[in-house]
């Protein structure tokens, strides 16, 4: 009898952990979906939107995998793209990880720091003030450039950049100035050297 409920044990045991395997590593399709974790969200809040936005179908499971695995300090705040077959551990994985959706925005050669701020305005990746007000700012200029400049005008590298949504306006033209720098000086040495 013993033996028997043992086994009966085991088998138990056997199936719900095949149970919960399968729905941690099933993939389900996701359309294209854009969510926004705030700041200091708890695991259950992450988990309540993932599940309102329909990414996940258990809130439940998604808290406790991340209660086991230890990842409640890892969940980081941004704005997430999921797209295509992703499984709980997948979407778990991105937030864990950090791998923010990245916004693409170009900016041709020629362009002013004006006419930059305003197309980051209207992509809502930048305060057109703060970023006109940095821009004019002789400090800060020379701060990111060395040169003593009235303005940042000629610093700013023509490229296609990705940015984080709720990226400051500093580190956009502290990024467009390394560019500057580097871009061309790489250039240079490769010619040089190979």
């Amino acid at each position: 009898m013993k033996k028997l409920l043992f086994l009966f044990i085991v088998l138990i045991l056997s199936l719900s952990s095949t149970y919960f395997v399968s729905k941690y590593t099933k993939k389900t399709h996701i359309p294209e979906t854009l969510i926004s974790i705030k700041k200091n969200s708890s695991v259950k809040d992450i988990a309540n939107l993932l599940y309102k936005e329909k990414i996940i179908n258990s809130p439940t499971l998604f808290y406790l995998y991340v209660r086991i695995k230890g990842y409640e300090r890892k969940m980081q705040a941004g704005t997430y793209l999921f797209k295509g077959d992703l499984s709980l551990v997948d979407i778990i994985k991105i937030i864990e990880k950090g791998k923010v959706y990245l916004k693409k925005i170009t900016f041709p050669e020629g362009w002013t720091y004006k006419k930059i701020a305003k197309r980051l305005s209207s992509n809502k990746l930048a305060n057109y003030k703060k970023f006109i007000a940095l821009c004019e700012n002789k400090n800060f200029v020379k701060q990111v450039t060395t040169f003593s400049k009235p303005t940042i005008e000629g610093f700013l590298y023509p490229d296609t950049y990705y940015f984080p949504e709720g990226v400051s306006e500093k580190f956009i033209i502290k990024k467009m100035v390394e560019n500057f720098i580097n871009i061309p000086l790489n250039w240079i040495l490769n010619r040089i050297l190979f």
